[in-house]
């Protein structure tokens, strides 16, 4: 706690870590009638800001090749929470005129660090002439690396003689500070707030756990804004002063008693006087540079974390009647509403994750089955609430407006104590390692708070992290408290959650950018993800070995692990057309399975598929539905 007997503000959650991509070919057709092509890649990645590509690397051509690997590679930073689309466009170098264009292949970062091993191929096609024809794969290898943008900086701050802001100056501060990170000439954004500490003008802060590569992209020398604001409950902050620093200048100065002045931009006209010298000051009481913690949220996936996820739709009567355009269930021939939208954006980012392709899908707040419950399976099968995917989701969720009746009032409670049932994992362990994300979607106050800060207590020791998405212009308010940023849950009883869990943000914040949504909804996952295991000293097992060779759709939505190339082929039972094939050597997939299955887009903004896709998936058979995970593992390629 802080001096006031606050709790401090959590440090903000490590912004993704740092990435080598290997790049590698084979079966590339030739461009030339005599020889094989002399191949050389470019890679772009999409700026969903400006809309467009920009290139972020290339490689050297290779002399009478089809089928090899290039030695350059590239550098990018992984963000778990944003959809980030990678191009790779290979040419048939010619040194006298215009290289020949051998095709181009699209994938998301996010399955490509999903998969086991961190490898996938891409097929290659040319725009508006499809992906059927062979002409080739590239093979994309992710590896994390190490170094100081994955460590952090402890530091303890003390302030000397802060400006008094409240009852006119004649009443004391309540300090907290800001870091800073310089973004462009003269543009800031924040990546770490401290707790604020009450009434009190020359205050000791806590000590706090700040991520260099979010403060200063692991560079010690660069510059970031350190500003002191007054907390005030209800209103605008008052700034008090900035100090321009770097982390190399906090650990020269730690443990000296150098004072660093905060001052006031020049806004009025007091802070534009020459007497005026600054509005308090800050003392380094200690500053040290750690190495990266045990693990980051990667590392577990890498090592076969099994990531779950569950969606809950809020189906009260606040919404409005589906059939009325002014509902939040509206039924739109040519756009998503609120709901679908959220479930697309979040669930598009959680999909590459989820092991098996299942989505556990609720509803509350509904009349199901005669009489109105707060937890009732989306998809009417009580015994098994999972949906195949994002589609299936999106499926069952139109289905239900056909047939749950909108009711009320709006509890969580229920819900939770199902969930935090489901996550109860006494198999937990260093090598059984699961973790699950609960999203909820809703639209207005809840009526049973202190029961569902019960359930959250609960949660907060289990393998559970909990995204509340607010949709409709409706009082937040006490989302926000159950966010617990600022202050810790407390029972009734006085049990204190052990973390913080939960993560609120308002649909109306992020409606035109579905990115943005989900930048802000899955921000804080890997942290709790992190924290949790940490608690537990459950550390990130081995990587998992890359399966044989891996098949992605065109459009590169998805990856599957392939089969051993020449295995005999093996009839199974499952509702697709599939075979199975024998154990792969080197990998830790008893049986796969190859599933052919067609992918049809559901909504007007897909079509800039085409209407209907063939493809074959190769899946491991690590339950009896293999077949059917392959199918919604092929239909995650034609979400939104």
């Amino acid at each position: 706690m802080d001096m006031s007997g606050q709790y401090a503000s959590q440090p903000e959650p490590v912004l993704g870590c740092e990435l080598t991509l290997m790049f590698a070919f084979e079966g590339l057709r030739s461009a030339d009638l005599l020889s094989k092509s002399d191949p050389f890649c470019v890679i772009e990645q999409f700026d969903s800001i400006r809309h467009k590509w920009r290139k972020i690397g290339a490689t050297s051509p290779l002399k009478n090749l089809s089928t090899g690997s290039w030695p350059e590679s590239v550098d990018i930073r992984f963000m778990f929470e944003e959809t980030q689309k990678i191009m790779v466009r290979v040419y048939d170098f010619d040194e006298h005129k215009n290289h020949d264009f051998l095709g181009e292949g699209i994938f998301e970062l996010g399955s490509l660090m999903g998969t086991p091993g961190q490898k996938l191929a891409v097929r290659l096609g040319k725009p508006g002439k499809g992906y059927n024809k062979d002409r080739g794969r590239v093979i994309i290898r992710g590896e994390k690396k190490g170094g100081m943008s994955d460590g952090y900086l402890r530091l303890h701050l003390r302030g000397h003689k802060f400006d008094s802001k409240d009852w006119g100056g004649f009443g004391r501060s309540d300090p907290y500070y800001v870091c800073e990170k310089k973004v462009g000439a003269n543009e800031y954004i924040s990546v770490f707030r401290s707790g604020y500490i009450k009434s009190n003008n020359s205050p000791i802060w806590n000590t706090y756990d700040i991520p260099l590569g979010k403060l200063c992209s692991g560079d010690v020398n660069a510059k970031f804004r350190l500003r002191v604001y007054d907390y005030d409950e209800g209103t605008k902050h008052d700034l008090i002063g900035d100090a321009y620093v770097s982390v190399q200048d906090l650990l020269n100065a730690a443990g000296k008693r150098t004072m660093i002045p905060c001052v006031h931009p020049p806004t009025k006209r007091k802070y534009q006087k020459s007497s005026y010298k600054h509005s308090g000051e800050v003392e380094v009481l200690s500053a040290v540079v750690k190495p990266p913690p045990t693990g980051v949220m990667l590392d577990y996936i890498a090592g076969g974390l099994n990531m779950n996820l569950i969606v809950a739709v809020d189906w009260t009567a606040s919404n409005g009647r589906p059939n009325d355009p002014r509902s939040l269930h509206f039924r739109s021939p040519n756009a998503l509403n609120q709901y679908q939208s959220a479930i697309a954006s979040v669930g598009h980012i959680l999909a590459p994750y989820d092991t098996d392709g299942m989505i556990g899908a609720y509803g509350f707040g509904g009349v199901y089955q005669g009489q109105v419950s707060h937890c009732f399976p989306l998809n009417g099968n009580p015994h098994n609430p999972e949906v195949h995917g994002v589609n299936g989701l999106m499926q069952s969720y139109e289905a239900a407006l056909h047939g749950v009746q909108l009711s009320g009032p709006t509890y969580f409670a229920p819900l939770l104590d199902v969930v935090n049932r489901t996550v109860h994992n006494p198999e937990l362990s260093q090598q059984s390692q699961s973790y699950t994300i609960l999203l909820i979607l809703t639209d207005g106050a809840i009526m049973d708070m202190e029961k569902t800060v019960d359930q959250i207590v609960t949660g907060s020791d289990k393998p559970l992290s909990i995204i509340i998405v607010g949709v409709g212009s409706a009082d937040f308010s006490k989302m926000e408290y159950l966010d617990g940023d600022n202050k810790k849950l407390r029972t009734q009883r006085g049990r204190v959650a052990s973390r913080d869990i939960v993560q609120f943000v308002p649909y109306s914040e992020c409606k035109a950018n579905g990115d943005l949504l989900a930048k802000k909804t899955l921000a804080e996952v890997p942290e709790q993800l992190v924290q949790f295991f940490e608690k537990r000293n459950i550390k990130p097992n081995p990587p998992l070995p890359a399966a044989a060779s891996i098949v992605t759709l065109g459009d590169g939505g998805n990856a599957f692990p392939s089969p051993q190339p020449g295995a005999p082929p093996q009839p199974i039972q499952a509702a697709a057309t599939a075979v199975a094939y024998p154990q792969q050597p080197g990998t830790g997939y008893p049986v796969v399975a190859a599933v052919t299955a067609q992918a049809t887009p559901a909504y007007p903004q897909q079509q800039q598929y085409p209407p209907t896709a063939q493809a074959t998936a190769y899946v491991p058979q690590q339950q009896p539905h293999a077949a059917d995970a392959g199918r919604a593992m092929l239909n995650r390629a034609y979400q939104l």
